[in-house]
């Protein structure tokens, strides 16, 4: 495989998704470098495409040197805005300034660091904190939290308590054990479910990356553990449940302040409405 890779200015972003639609690439990665510029990694079957789009439009290509993908899943390694880099547990360490993303991962545990879902939430979280949207020292919970990617990411922003729980106990584990080797100080890893969690406190930045059906039930909790300047991203939502899933986000008092979409997963930023009418 073959990934074609460009920097754009963020004003052709849409131009380049109608783009690459025609193309048909296997995955795409659109990453926000700053706030002027994008990178494009696509990733082809062979160098037919690619090369006519380089002909084209500049850019490099690189031979994708990875695991099979899964369908829709993104290749790694898969860089983070300016700052990190995520990669996968066997792979090994590359020369980069960035901070690796390797976690490790359990054999019934979800392994979402290469799933659109879990890379547009972070993402998301990149920007809000280069963005300065994020306090000092904040909190952050982590919903479904499988091997703690998105928790121990917001530790590595600035968050000085990270808190996160999944059902299944295999994934607080493996969270545990990422934690202690990235250092992170301040975390709780508890097995539970939506409806049985209890948090002691609210936070300024919650995460759920779940199934559509599961967010559309659960916004009454989300929305009572922010805080009330707060920021909660979504993800894991399909296009097709996208209005009902952000239709019940707003009867339980949240407003989408934006939504981003990859293929068919839809990610958003919610806040409490008091907020964003502000």
């Amino acid at each position: 495989m073959i990934v074609y890779q460009l920097h754009i200015s963020t004003d052709d972003e849409a131009q380049w998704e109608d783009r690459l639609a025609l193309a048909e690439p296997a995955t795409q990665v659109f990453t926000r470098i700053d706030a002027q510029t994008l990178c494009i990694e696509a990733t082809f079957p062979d160098d037919i495409t690619p090369t006519i789009l380089q002909a084209a439009f500049g850019g490099s290509l690189k031979p994708l040197i990875a695991a099979v993908l899964c369908d829709g899943w993104e290749p790694l390694p898969a860089k983070i805005g300016s700052r990190f880099l995520v990669i996968d547990s066997v792979s090994p360490t590359p020369e980069t300034e960035r901070t690796l993303l390797q976690m490790v991962v359990g054999e019934d545990v979800f392994v979402g660091h290469r799933h659109p879902t879990t890379l547009a939430c972070l993402r998301m979280m990149h920007d809000l904190h280069d963005e300065e949207q994020l306090p000092r020292d904040f909190r952050c919970l982590d919903v479904g939290c499988g091997n703690g990617l998105l928790g121990i990411t917001a530790g590595l922003l600035g968050a000085n308590q990270i808190d996160g729980f999944d059902l299944c106990e295999d994934s607080i584990n493996i969270a545990r054990t990422n934690a202690a080797r990235y250092k992170i100080p301040r975390t709780t890893w508890k097995c539970a479910t939506l409806e049985k969690f209890a948090a002691d406190h609210t936070y300024a930045l919650v995460v759920a990356n779940l199934f559509s059906d599961l967010l559309e039930g659960s916004f009454d909790s989300l929305q009572s553990w922010l805080a009330p300047n707060g920021h909660l991203i979504v993800s894991g939502i399909l296009e097709r449940f996208k209005a009902p899933v952000l239709e019940a986000a707003q009867l339980a008092g949240l407003d989408v302040v934006e939504t981003r979409q990859r293929g068919p997963w839809v990610t958003a930023w919610l806040r409490h409405s008091t907020i964003a009418d502000d």
